[in-house]
């Protein structure tokens, strides 16, 4: 509590007043990561955009927010999982079931396993970003390539090459 304060540039008691324990503190950090992400999310239109873009857009929006809320992807037990889920987890896998469907994503992975695949390329990308190795667009574009070009279609991948 006395590092966060001197980096919040308050004193320990005022930090106190608003939060009486680490845990109730990590817990309203963990509400506001979860509203931020949210937020970034829904604004980044990701229905009106052709599924690349969307993913370059999703990349950015959890990169932005993983970056800034660090400490809670590195403890996680203070996030509502049902909330996160439903506000962050769903908007994922909607464009991930959107580019399968569209065949931009193989069909022969599961939904699951695609997710699972996506937030690890995240989290990778995120710890890359606390080294200083990649910044945000750098990092973004990294997830956004990688998945969609180890994750893309045959005929995705055959066209590409065609038009090349």
């Amino acid at each position: 509590m006395a590092d966060v304060a001197a980096g919040a540039g308050v004193g320990r008691a005022t930090l106190y007043r608003y939060f009486s324990s680490r845990e109730e503190l990590l817990r309203a950090l963990s509400a506001a990561a979860v509203e931020e992400t949210s937020a970034r999310l829904q604004g980044a239109d990701l229905e009106g955009v052709a599924l690349p873009e969307a993913l370059a857009r999703m990349a950015r929006a959890l990169m932005g927010s993983g970056a800034k809320y660090s400490v809670i992807v590195e403890e996680p037990q203070y996030l509502d999982v049902a909330d996160m889920e439903r506000r962050v987890g769903a908007p994922i896998r909607a464009v991930l079931e959107r580019g399968v469907a569209e065949g931009f994503l193989r069909a022969d992975l599961s939904l699951e396993l695609l997710e699972l695949m996506w937030r690890g390329l995240v989290g990778g990308s995120l710890r890359s970003m606390r080294t200083g190795a990649m910044g945000l667009e750098g990092a973004s574009a990294a997830v956004t390539s990688v998945f969609l070009h180890g994750a893309g279609s045959v005929s995705s991948i055959q066209a590409e090459l065609a038009r090349g």
